[in-house]
């Protein structure tokens, strides 16, 4: 944009605010306490300290159990069927061939560790609320670590179920108390950290999953949960002050709470000092005369009617200037005379006059519009 172009809006607010400085006075003091205004409601919605939590630690402990069921060659399931549906209620005792189950401990840590952990699989039997007994039966476990701060443990073997039932009637023959309701084969996991004996299972704090198959005699029915997930993270709290910008500056957010409500009752202040102090209005003011002409058309504008202007007034005539434009409604109430209204010009200043006209006796009122 030229300096031509940019002359002409400056010069229209030079031209509005000559000879008006208490309008710019009262502008910018206004403009000051809107912005002030803005700025304290900002800085009151913040917090003078902020506080972040970080994590610092996470480690993540999973267990995963996954199986499958491959039947005898039967009526039911001829030669090459392929594992059975997984998630069945149940499968026949008499036609399950054998159950391969997968087991998968992970351990997830900060990248910048290597976590040390054990992985510990046991079979149990067990009548629930009744006995329990652990199987001669230690699966094979395989650990892995793809990735820096990853752990990983893996172990597939077959189910012993032939095992596990002759287990399972001998105890009942010892017994001579056959179980409520089942006996079940548990597949029991656990992720030790820091490592075990493989022997001592009750120190440490492990995290154990288990996965049953309950052996019914004539079905083995699947019961519990694939998945168990435990997370844990350690989080650090770290508080700093907060600041917010002024004009270019980092202003500390408990001084910007107190310095902008000053400056914003300062404003207000300037804004009340320049209404204190404006220019009062005189009686022949213009400014006043249009005011005043408002207010008579508001309220009389219904009993005035406007005409061109007056001729041929006789010089005998008496004209009376009225203080008040009430003083003329009563007159033309009193006469039952109209009100009448001429607009002319003197020095170029417009002069409005109102008339009541009584015979020889004209009335009137007057005031300059601008």
């Amino acid at each position: 944009m030229s300096s031509n172009e940019l002359r002409g809006p400056f010069m229209i607010l030079f031209s509005f605010f000559k000879g008006r400085p208490h309008v710019f006075y009262s502008s910018f003091f206004i403009l000051l306490a809107i912005y002030f205004a803005i700025m304290t409601i900002k800085v009151l919605q913040l917090t003078p300290v902020l506080t972040q939590e970080t994590t610092q630690e996470r480690n993540l402990q999973r267990i995963v159990y996954d199986y499958k069921v491959y039947p005898a060659p039967s009526i039911l399931y001829p030669p090459g069927s392929g594992p059975l549906p997984m998630g069945e209620q149940s499968y026949f005792t008499n036609i399950t061939q054998q159950i391969e189950f997968e087991v998968r401990g992970e351990i997830e840590d900060s990248p910048y560790t290597e976590p040390q952990a054990d992985f510990q699989i046991s079979l149990l039997l067990r009548s629930p609320g009744q006995w329990e007994k652990k199987m001669d039966y230690t699966p094979e476990v395989i650990a892995e670590r793809p990735a820096q701060g990853k752990q990983v443990f893996k172990s597939n073997f077959t189910l012993p179920l032939a095992s596990a039932m002759e287990l399972g009637e001998a105890i009942v023959e010892e017994l001579g108390v056959r179980p409520r309701d089942a006996y079940s084969l548990v597949i029991q996991s656990r992720i030790v950290s820091p490592p075990l004996d493989a022997n001592d299972v009750s120190s440490g704090n492990p995290f154990v999953g288990e996965y049953a198959f309950n052996l019914r005699g004539r079905t083995i029915e699947p019961a519990g949960q694939l998945l168990y997930e435990k997370t844990e993270t350690s989080r650090e709290t770290a508080t700093q002050t907060n600041y917010i910008n002024f004009l270019g500056f980092s202003l500390n957010v408990s001084l910007a709470r107190i310095l902008f409500p000053a400056l914003l009752i300062a404003s207000l202040l300037g804004v009340g000092f320049c209404s204190l102090h404006r220019p009062r209005l005189r009686p022949g003011n213009t400014n006043q005369g249009l005011m005043e002409y408002g207010r008579i058309k508001g309220r009389y504008g219904g009993r005035i009617i406007r005409v061109g202007q007056l001729k041929d007034i006789p010089a005998n005539s008496l004209k009376i200037e009225m203080e008040d434009f009430r003083d003329l409604v009563k007159i033309a109430d009193e006469r039952e005379r109209p009100i009448l209204q001429v607009n002319s010009q003197d020095q170029h200043i417009n002069i409005v006059q109102f008339y009541v006209i009584d015979d020889d006796t004209f009335y009137y009122y007057q005031i300059a519009t601008d």
